[in-house]
C-alpha cells in the first residue's frame, strides 16, 4: 500500500512540472520566456520554430494525460485494496496484489525508452484496467470472481491448463511454464523456437498444439524437464491454406480430445474470415488420438482462440473466445453454445464481451471457467468466471 501512495506522489508531482513546462511552450517564440533576447524578423523561420515548438507542447501535454490516468489507477487500486473483501480475493491477493481485474500493479518493469521511466506496459496496462471499470465491462465485472497467478514471466500467453497441484501455461515463443502452487516455484520447458497454442491434460498425458500437431507428453516426465515421450499428431488442415497451423488450440472432454484453428481462410491476419470447424478425437488408453467426427462452428464465430466443454446438470456447453490483437478496442468476445440437432453444427447460446487478447478458457478444477488472456506483462493473468452467470 505504501509502494502505491508513493506511486501517487511522484506521479502527481511529475504532472505538475510538466504542466509547468508545458506551460513554458505556449506563447510560442515571441512570447516564450525560453526565447528572451531572440530577435528575427524572417517570418518564414519564426513560424518553424513555433512549429516544432508546438509539436513540443502537444507531446508533453500527451504525457501529462496518460500520468494523470496512472494515478487515477493508482488511486482506484488503494480504494479496492482497503474495501475489498479478503475471502473472495485470497487467490488473487497471495500471489502479489492481482486485482480482480487481472492486472497486476507491482508486477511491471519500466522501459528505458520511455519518458521518465515510467514503461509503456505500465502505462497501457493502467489503460486496459480502467477500461475494465468503464460501463463497457460491467457485464465482465459479473461474471469475474477471481483470479490465478501471474507465473507466466514471457511472451504471450496461449494454453494454460491445471494439473494436480500444477498450473501449466504454454507462451507463444515455444516455452512451456510449470507453476508449483505448493512450492510457488515456476519450471520453465523450453519446446522449440516456435509458436504454441493451447493445451490440455487427460489421463496422465499433456496435449500440446505445436502448429502442424498436437503432440502428446507424459506429464510426470514432462515436469521433470524429460521430453523423450513426445508423440506428435498430425491433424487435418480445415483452412484453404495448407501452410497455416492446423492446431491452434486443443482442450479435452470425457474420452475425447478436441483440436480446432484459429480460422479457416487462408488470410490468418485478416480480422473475420471463415469458422474453423472443431476435430473431435478418440483417445485409447496409451494416449493415441484418432480421428472420429468434425463440429461446425457458425460463421459468426471465426478467430476462435480457445475452447472447453462445461457440462451442467447432464447437458454440455461449448465455451468458445474469439480474439484478434491486444489493442484495447479490440475487444475479445466468449461465445456460448450447445450442439444442434444434428449433433453436428454449434448453435449459439449467448455471448459476453471480454478485454482484447483472450487466448484458452478451461473449465478448473473447482468447477469454475478460467480465461487467459494475451498481451503484455500487464496482462499475463488467467481471470477465473462463474460459469452459472456465463451460461445464462
Amino acid at each position: 500500500m505504501k509502494r502505491l501512495e508513493l506511486d501517487v506522489g511522484t506521479m502527481s508531482s511529475a504532472c505538475s512540472t510538466l504542466s509547468t513546462v508545458s506551460s513554458t511552450f505556449s506563447s510560442g517564440v515571441k512570447g516564450s520566456s525560453l526565447f528572451e533576447g531572440y530577435n528575427c524578423d524572417n517570418a518564414e523561420v519564426n513560424s518553424l520554430i513555433d512549429k516544432y515548438i508546438k509539436g513540443i507542447k502537444t507531446d508533453i501535454d500527451k504525457l501529462t494525460t496518460k500520468l494523470n490516468n496512472y494515478v487515477n489507477v493508482i488511486k482506484t487500486a488503494i480504494d479496492l485494496l482497503e474495501t475489498a473483501d479478503k475471502k473472495e480475493l485470497s487467490p488473487a491477493i497471495e500471489t502479489g496484489l492481482v486485482l480482480p481485474t487481472g492486472f497486476n500493479l507491482l508486477s511491471e518493469t519500466p522501459n528505458s525508452t520511455d519518458p521518465l521511466g515510467i514503461g509503456s506496459e505500465v502505462l497501457e496496462g493502467s489503460t486496459w484496467y480502467s477500461d475494465i471499470l468503464s460501463k463497457s465491462y460491467d457485464k465482465y465485472k459479473d461474471i469475474m470472481i477471481g483470479a490465478f497467478p501471474n507465473f507466466v514471466k514471457e511472451g504471450n500467453p496461449q494454453g494454460f491448463a491445471e494439473v494436480g497441484n500444477y498450473l501449466v501455461a504454454t507462451n507463444s515463443s515455444g516455452k512451456v511454464y510449470i507453476y508449483d502452487t505448493n512450492t510457488k516455484t515456476t519450471k520453465t520447458v523450453n519446446l522449440g523456437d516456435y509458436h504454441l497454442g493451447g493445451l490440455t491434460h487427460k489421463d496422465g498425458y499433456l496435449y500440446v498444439a505445436t502448429g502442424d500437431s498436437t503432440t502428446r507428453y507424459n506429464f510426470d516426465e514432462f515436469v521433470n524437464g524429460n521430453l523423450s515421450s513426445a508423440t506428435s499428431f498430425a491433424s487435418r488442415t480445415t483452412t484453404n491454406n495448407p501452410s497455416s497451423a492446423a492446431v491452434s488450440f486443443v482442450t479435452s472432454t470425457g474420452s475425447k480430445v478436441i483440436t480446432g484453428q484459429f480460422k479457416a481462410d487462408n488470410d490468418m491476419y485478416r480480422r473475420g474470415g471463415l469458422a474453423s470447424d472443431l476435430i473431435v478425437y478418440d483417445v485409447d488408453k496409451d494416449g493415441n488420438m484418432k480421428e472420429n467426427s468434425t463440429i461446425k462452428v457458425p460463421e459468426s464465430m471465426t478467430q476462435i482462440q480457445g475452447m472447453c466443454v462445461y457440462n451442467k446438470d447432464g447437458k454440455d456447453y461449448y465455451i468458445l473466445t474469439s480474439s484478434y490483437g491486444t489493442n484495447d478496442s479490440k475487444k475479445s468476445t466468449l461465445y456460448v453454445a450447445e450442439l444442434g440437432a444434428d449433433g453436428k453444427t454449434l448453435v449459439e447460446r449467448n455471448s459476453h464481451t471480454l478485454p482484447s487478447g483472450a487466448e484458452q478458457v478451461i473449465v478448473t478444477s473447482d468447477g469454475n471457467l478460467a480465461v487467459a488472456y494475451e498481451g503484455n506483462s500487464s496482462r499475463r493473468n488467467i481471470t477465473i468466471l462463474d460459469p452459472s452467470k456465463v451460461i445464462n
